[in-house]
């Protein structure tokens, strides 16, 4: 389709994309179409100082906080801290006085410093008080803090046997939200703080307020702990995925602020390809079937892509997102790229091979019949497998289930089972041996002795090289091996069975033509 544009429409769509991606949304950006859920929570965090925020994973509680919250936050006098996590570990050879709040010190803290030593004591009172008195610009007179945790659920799934750590932590946390003042060297002293009306700003004290954001999901672990926090967490706010409505303003609102049309019936038709989710049963063949729902992420993928798309198809130059660009485009290509662009990054940050992690989807997350799957088994022992699962989780590939102390995972849609599969198509053809290629087809397909390689082949199947070979492509050239050692057997059974069967013959004719010369 040929899409006519003028110098007008040049300048206009040669801006930044305004989709974002799979990534989340930074502060400063724009989060479409989320501006009253938004203002809610910070109205909530605002009254009930306590709040919990839950959604199912995939929502965009991230973006919601960080481009958002935050900002109507500070607006209202509020100063945010974080947002934190508490998935950091401590070095093995480090003693920490809890695991979460050398977290939470790493978060607020540690960008002013590399030694991971200094905090390795701190209380969460110190580690508060301390990124209070170092933040730039410094607290005003009337500024409260309020601290951010997102992604809470890691305190209750990396480590589900810590419990005494965990219930150090909410006391710790239950007891600065109950006494917090800046300045104070311990909680019970905060009530009897005394500040002079000309003391500087820097030492005046503050209440502490909290905003935590997790994955509904595992909410029903908090109840142990929920006691220990002030309110209880009775304030809970859910953020849920996109209806059509919202959808569509998130799809059209981006591209108008770049000065670009989305058409209607592009819109329309791009929702109606997104809301989509396979259902199956015992009875009845899977199937995709409509929602009434949109995951903000794969909107953000494929909308990403399409407006690339449409800019490279014109030359840079174009004013509207059409009907056409939406059915020309190729959503599992767009989430193909979002996956191997997710798995190139996690395997670059944790240095597990790319191809190790890509056969861990395709062969744990993935059935032969082409459904997802669930496993317990990590990609990477020990803790290069526990950060490379908790980087997939974030990149919104994969999300994880707690249930009888086990942790098992599954992809995050049905939608990514065909973008596996093909990027791991396309990336195996250009980095592995045409055999290698054979070796996955042969697990993919239920391991048929028609793929096996044939004996000609074997010579060429990595001899010796075991440590440089997958589990798969082991197994496979055993298979082979093994198929070739039978049909050896077989043949040389064949081939007595002829002998004898001609001796036999032989011996028969033997003895007729000896009755003959006798009769």
């Amino acid at each position: 389709m040929k899409i006519e544009t003028t110098p007008a429409t040049w300048m206009t769509s040669s801006r930044t994309n305004p989709y974002v991606g799979p990534r989340a949304f930074q502060p400063g950006e724009h989060l479409p179409n989320r501006e009253r859920e938004a203002s809610e929570l910070a109205n909530l965090v605002i009254a009930e100082r306590v709040v919990l925020l839950h959604s199912p994973s995939g929502a965009g509680k991230t973006s919601l906080i960080q481009s958002a919250v935050m900002g109507i936050l500070a607006e209202n006098s509020f100063r945010p801290l974080g947002p934190a996590r508490v998935d950091k570990l401590p070095p093995p050879d480090l003693q920490v006085h809890n695991r979460y709040v050398y977290s939470l010190a790493l978060y607020l803290l540690g960008q002013r410093s590399t030694d991971p030593q200094l905090f390795a004591s701190c209380t969460l009172r110190q580690v508060l008080d301390r990124a209070m008195r170092e933040a730039d610009p410094p607290f005003g007179a009337q500024q409260e803090p309020v601290l951010l945790i997102d992604q809470f659920e890691e305190a209750l799934t990396l480590d589900p046997t810590d419990w005494e750590q965990k219930t150090e932590f909410f006391e710790e946390l239950g007891s600065e939200l109950s006494n917090f003042a800046m300045g104070c060297d311990a909680p019970d002293q905060a009530s009897e703080v005394r500040v002079p009306d000309d003391a500087p700003e820097h030492i005046r004290p503050h209440r502490l307020w909290l905003l935590l954001a997790m994955r509904e999901d595992y909410m029903g672990g908090l109840e142990p702990y929920r006691k220990l926090l002030p309110g209880h967490l009775r304030a809970r706010y859910r953020l849920d995925f996109l209806n059509h409505h919202e959808a569509r303003l998130a799809i059209q609102g981006p591209a108008e602020d770049r000065g670009v049309r989305f058409s209607d019936a592009g819109a329309q038709a791009l929702i109606e390809r997104l809301a989509m989710t396979k259902v199956s049963s015992p009875d009845h063949p899977s199937e995709w079937q409509p929602t009434p729902y949109v995951e903000p992420v794969q909107l953000q993928v494929v909308c990403h892509r399409l407006w690339r798309d449409a800019k490279e198809a014109s030359h840079g130059g174009f004013d509207t997102i059409s009907i056409d660009h939406v059915k020309a485009a190729d959503i599992d290509d767009a989430l193909s790229r979002f996956y191997g662009d997710g798995v190139a990054e996690a395997a670059r940050t944790t240095g597990v091979s790319e191809q190790t992690i890509r056969d861990w989807f395709e062969n744990q997350l993935i059935t032969t019949q082409g459904f997802r799957s669930q496993t317990v088994t990590r990609p990477a022992p020990g803790e290069e497998g526990g950060q490379l699962l908790r980087l997939l989780e974030d990149t919104h590939l994969i999300r994880a289930d707690t249930r009888a102390q086990n942790t098992w995972y599954e992809l995050e849609h049905d939608r990514l089972i065909r973008a596996v599969r093909k990027s791991n198509d396309v990336w195996r053809w250009a980095h592995l041996l045409p055999w290698q290629v054979t070796a996955h087809d042969w697990q993919r397909s239920g391991r048929p002795k028609a793929l096996l390689a044939p004996v000609r082949e074997l010579p060429r199947l990595a001899p010796g090289k075991d440590e440089d070979l997958t589990a798969t492509e082991r197994e496979f050239r055993a298979a082979s091996v093994e198929e070739a050692r039978r049909g050896r057997l077989m043949w040389a059974v064949r081939s007595a069975v002829r002998m004898l069967a001609v001796l036999c013959l032989v011996q028969t004719v033997a003895i007729v033509v000896l009755i003959i010369l006798l009769v």
